[in-house]
């Protein structure tokens, strides 16, 4: 991959790609891993991220550090849920192991489940990362807050505010 990196025409890019993956990987591995089940799908997900990132590497040029990594992560979150998707695991794929703790009682149908993940997704950038720090990171509140420049009691209002929105979202597309 840190070769692929070398085909950038910017120097500062081929050092930030280069950066953001070596002190990433693990990290980055390890959710995709959770999500996917095995080693090599993570990598084709970890991989597929930062070639899909490197056609626009403004993207992450503009991004502050501390939400580099959160970024990343959201991002290889988003690309495993969609490999899921394509390869009609859903109905095997058990969405409370992959979000421990839960916005609220996990579905057990996969169109349920496929409504989740939609509905998750739709969220802004910036609260999809809160819930994948929270729920995945098991990162508190106030490590939270430092990430993203917030006071932790507005993490905590924001998370539980998502968690009340998407339950509403999820019952009221029931009905």
């Amino acid at each position: 991959m840190l070769l692929c990196f070398m085909t950038l025409a910017n120097p500062e890019d081929r050092e930030l790609f280069s950066r953001l993956y070596q002190e990433h990987l693990p990290l980055l591995l390890s959710r995709g891993q959770k999500l996917l089940g095995n080693q090599a799908d993570a990598e084709d997900a970890v991989h597929d991220v930062f070639l899909r990132l490197m056609d626009s590497p403004e993207r992450l040029r503009h991004l502050p550090d501390n939400e580099q990594k959160a970024f990343l992560l959201v991002c290889v979150q988003n690309q495993a849920l969609d490999m899921l998707k394509k390869r009609k695991h859903m109905a095997d794929f058990s969405y409370e192991e992959a979000l421990a703790g839960q916005v609220y009682e996990a579905p057990d149908e996969p169109d349920d489940i496929l409504r989740l993940t939609e509905a998750i997704a739709r969220l802004p950038l910036q609260q999809q990362e809160i819930l994948v720090l929270h729920y995945h990171l098991g990162l508190k509140y106030a490590e939270i807050g430092k990430l993203i420049g917030k006071k932790a009691g507005a993490v905590q209002r924001t998370v539980s505010r998502l968690r009340q929105n998407i339950g509403e979202t999820m019952k009221g597309e029931a009905l």
